[in-house]
């Protein structure tokens, strides 16, 4: 039925045209090997169904003997395993992805338990897999962060997802890390929520270029020095207490406009 060719034309070696032809010559090897060895054995090749399309299937080889223990003849089983390996590349890519992103791509079941631990994860937290696999995530979590490990859960667990969720996090050497986090439900094939995804960006950089510039929009804002910000497109977007003193204009009223209109510019 899946080959559609009669069972006579597969007798003797019919059967082996339909084999992929790439994986004959190793399907001849071992079947050669399995047969000297009067052992079971296994082996894994794709065969030609009868859309002209190609399967993996797992081939069982058990010998059958008569009652003087010689063997007369082989009895083989052939499974079709194309989706199981088709599930076991997919999984592969997957993994080959999260293991060189440079984000921490980490799973934990539905009670906090670490399961999965990429190599990002290693760096950017200080923990080895060996270390942390099967150790409740709120290691990774300051004492006055802890009630977001509940809170996250419970959005989880209603299927939710959450995105780019900024907050603070420890390394293993007690420093505090800026993340941002992507939270999603993992699910069964049922759609029952199973267990969580956790992506982690180190975003403290670009925490404290905020911080520097906001110190400095500080700075400049309290600055007896008339400083102000003009865009080509949208007029003055600063204006500072300076500018304030010197020209009689409150921010409110300088803002957007043109600076040689409002100025009254002569060159």
């Amino acid at each position: 039925t899946y080959t559609g060719i009669p069972a006579d034309k597969q007798l003797g070696v019919g059967w082996a045209h339909q084999v992929h032809v790439d994986d004959r010559p190793m399907l001849a090897e071992q079947w050669k090997a399995g047969i000297a060895s009067g052992q079971p054995f296994e082996l894994e090749f794709r065969i030609r169904g009868s859309n002209r399309q190609y399967r993996w299937f797992q081939t069982h080889a058990s010998p059958i003997r008569d009652s003087n223990g010689s063997l007369v003849r082989w009895l083989g089983t052939s499974t079709d395993i194309d989706d199981r390996k088709q599930g076991d590349a997919m999984r592969a890519r997957l993994g080959a992805i999260v293991e060189s992103s440079s984000d921490a791509t980490i799973s934990k079941t539905l009670d906090g338990s670490i399961l999965t631990w990429n190599g990002s994860a290693e760096k950017m937290f200080g923990y080895t897999a060996g270390e942390i696999i099967g150790r409740s995530i709120t290691i990774l979590l300051p004492p006055t962060r802890r009630h977001e490990e509940s809170e996250i859960i419970a959005q989880i667990k209603a299927g939710k997802q959450l995105q780019h969720f900024e907050t603070v996090r420890l390394r293993k050497d007690g420093t505090h890390l800026d993340v941002s986090l992507t939270v999603s439900p993992i699910k069964d094939a049922n759609g029952t929520v199973i267990g969580i995804s956790k992506i982690a960006r180190d975003i403290t950089a670009k925490k404290q270029a905020e911080e520097s510039l906001q110190q400095q929009r500080r700075l400049i804002e309290l600055s007896h020095e008339p400083i102000f910000s003009l865009d080509t497109e949208r007029g003055i977007v600063q204006w500072n207490r300076g500018c304030e003193h010197l020209y009689g204009y409150t921010a409110a009223e300088a803002m957007g406009q043109s600076s040689h209109q409002l100025l009254q510019t002569a060159f």
